[in-house]
């Protein structure tokens, strides 16, 4: 992705679940389907303002329309929330089977219509502001549960508080006494804020981060946890308790219908690789 996007310019624009593919020995990666990329213009202004992508994976920005175009920083955004949805159904936690399918479905399927737009991402923007991935419950796996934690920060501070002239102010005071030495200043919300901002417009942080976490191979053999049976049973139970409207592996762009289009919510024209 990075390689197109700074060589050949080009952004993919429909970063989800089907369209990365392992390898079975987990060593390599592919990432296929570039039907809906689009050359960049210059660093962060595609050509045209439009939402493309599968619904699911979609940052919250596009989903609630706040975003006038689509950028590399919602395709990064596209991989956390991939990251996290296979997290949910064949990953190590302790959420009960009821409860992945309520985090799916309103972070996931969630959808509204909104005078004749579709319109989500409120539970996703909900989620990185409070910093969901922090709960205990989320991972039990020490090594991704620093690297979700991680990632999480980094997509999450589009969607943070910028801080007031009041906090910058003393945060000023505060780096000053410091010598404004990174090491001491890690844990200020103004420098967090900043740092993460900088880090978004280089991906070079968030690969490292990915180095760090697949360094030790013995993290990469776990097998993955097949909660089909009880996810199945569990969702049935929701449809019948009561659920949000939903939109269910659909892709929305200029080839298929579009994002606006309330017709195109319950129709399936992608699915799920595996």
């Amino acid at each position: 992705h990075q390689v197109a996007y700074d060589e050949a310019k080009i952004l993919h624009r429909d970063i989800s679940s089907g369209n990365i593919l392992i390898s079975e020995d987990g060593k390599s990666g592919f990432l296929i389907d570039w039907d809906f990329s689009k050359p960049v213009v210059d660093r962060e202004t595609p050509r045209q303002h439009e939402r493309t992508g599968t619904w699911q994976f979609m940052s919250a920005k596009l989903l609630l329309g706040k975003a006038t175009c689509h950028k590399r920083a919602d395709d990064l955004e596209s991989f956390f929330h991939v990251l996290c949805w296979v997290l949910l159904k064949h990953g190590p936690h302790s959420l009960t089977a009821t409860k992945v399918v309520e985090r799916l479905n309103q972070n996931y399927d969630y959808v509204m219509i909104s005078e004749g737009r579709s319109i989500g991402g409120t539970h996703k923007e909900t989620s990185l502001r409070s910093r969901a991935m922090r709960d205990p419950e989320m991972v039990s796996d020490v090594c991704l549960k620093k690297l979700l934690v991680d990632f999480e920060d980094l997509v999450a501070v589009r969607y943070d508080h910028a801080p007031s002239n009041e906090d910058r102010e003393q945060y000023d005071k505060i780096a000053a006494r410091m010598q404004y030495d990174d090491a001491l200043l890690d844990r200020q919300p103004v420098w967090k804020y900043d740092k993460f901002l900088e880090r978004l417009e280089d991906w070079d942080w968030i690969y490292e981060r990915f180095c760090e976490a697949t360094r030790d191979s013995s993290q990469l053999s776990d097998a993955r946890i097949d909660r089909k049976q009880q996810l199945e049973a569990a969702y049935v139970k929701y449809m019948v308790t009561g659920r949000t409207e939903g939109a269910r592996n659909t892709r929305t762009g200029s080839k298929k219908r579009g994002a606006d289009d309330p017709d195109s919510r319950p129709a399936s024209s992608k699915k799920h690789r595996g």
